[in-house]
């Protein structure tokens, strides 16, 4: 079998679970035997000590709200169009009608270095500001509708394939065993385990 020590109460956030690997119960026996058929101990004692109960038992799903999606997605579309709007021949007309009312309202109407609002140049910068904050929008739309709660649906897959490669069979029946003591789930069988494997299937192949 694959020597290891139990996890230090400092890294053990359950010390019980980690005791218990290294027993002669169920749970360690079931250790033992995937271990001795080529997983490091350590390596296992980590996944499910450590990472499967970071990732609760449960399917994954955004965190990130519709109706927060969809504000966002209003405030780019507006972004959007005053870039558009800004970017055409009105734009002339605003400049135009903002250079008069500033002046007024100053009193310089009609004096010599009366303002006369923004130039070409400076009107394109804004334009340019406008359609990148545009993008800026866009990006974190993007970014926060890919980003998840942690779950179980993510790593489980994953052990179990890590499994298979290393040992050359997913073994089910002892890996129910782990992930269910993991889960605090004793009745978590191996047609469960399988159940859950088939339905959220491993993100990367080793």
């Amino acid at each position: 079998m694959a020597q290891s020590r139990p996890l230090t109460k400092r890294n053990e956030p359950e010390p019980a679970l980690s005791a218990q690997l290294h027993g002669k119960g169920l749970l360690g026996q079931a250790f033992q035997r995937v271990c001795k058929a080529g997983f490091d101990a350590w390596r296992l004692e980590c996944w499910l000590v450590r990472v499967l109960p970071d990732h609760p038992l449960r399917r994954a799903k955004s965190y990130f709200p519709a109706g927060r999606r969809r504000k966002l997605e209003r405030i780019a579309r507006s972004l959007e169009d005053a870039a558009a709007e800004l970017g055409g021949e009105a734009s002339n007309w605003i400049f135009v009608l903002g250079s008069m009312q500033a002046a007024t309202e100053s009193g310089l109407i009609g004096q010599e270095g009366c303002p006369m609002g923004p130039s070409k140049d400076e009107a394109l910068a804004m334009v340019q500001q406008l359609r990148d904050l545009t993008k800026l929008v866009r990006g974190a739309i993007s970014h926060l509708g890919s980003t998840k709660e942690k779950a179980a649906s993510d790593v489980v897959g994953d052990l179990i394939d890590e499994v298979r490669s290393r040992t050359g069979k997913p073994r089910y029946e002892d890996m129910a065993t782990l992930v269910g003591r993991a889960y605090r789930r004793p009745g978590f069988s191996a047609e469960d385990l399988k159940m859950f494997v088939r339905r959220n299937p491993p993100r990367r192949k080793k």
